[in-house]
């Protein structure tokens, strides 16, 4: 009769499972594919001013996603409403309580509402909103710090 071999067997059993359902991940893993046209741009506000972002509206083809704090910039929302013209599909998020920017908020919301883009509030679970997201025809995006605003384009 063999005492306390039973516990070292269990043990042994139990790192073979593990060992075994580790290893699996690697024998089922995709590989890593890397796109060939992948580019990465980098550009400096207030130095660049509206450019960058009026070129990525315009390029749009088939679909524009916008998560903005707030905008107020006259040549942002006509850039918009030119590719809603030209077909493209427009969604924009915008915060319904920016600090002490409520009206333009509302403005905002209205403005681009009539022009024909899908304009939802954030969650208001959060105080605020600060992103700054724009994706365009889910191909390329473009995040930062600047609000479509005079002040965070061409000052901040």
């Amino acid at each position: 009769m063999i005492i306390g071999g039973g516990g070292k067997m269990k043990k042994l059993s139990i790192v073979m499972i593990l060992a075994v359902a580790f290893l699996s991940i690697f024998a089922f893993a995709q590989p890593i594919v890397k796109s060939a046209t992948s580019v990465t741009s980098i550009f400096f506000e207030p130095s660049t001013g509206e450019a960058p972002f009026l070129n990525a509206i315009s390029s749009a083809k088939t679909s524009l996603k916008i998560e903005m704090y707030v905008i107020t910039s006259n040549d942002i929302f006509n850039t918009i409403d030119s590719a809603i013209k030209r077909g493209v599909n427009v969604k924009v998020i915008l915060d319904e309580h920016p600090y002490n920017m409520a009206a333009q908020a509302q403005y905002a919301y209205k403005t681009l509402t009539s022009m024909g883009a899908s304009v939802q509030w954030a969650p208001s679970r959060f105080t605020f909103d600060h992103s700054k997201v724009m994706i365009v025809d889910d191909n390329f995006a473009i995040f930062g710090t600047s609000n479509f605003t005079y002040s965070g384009i061409s000052q901040n």
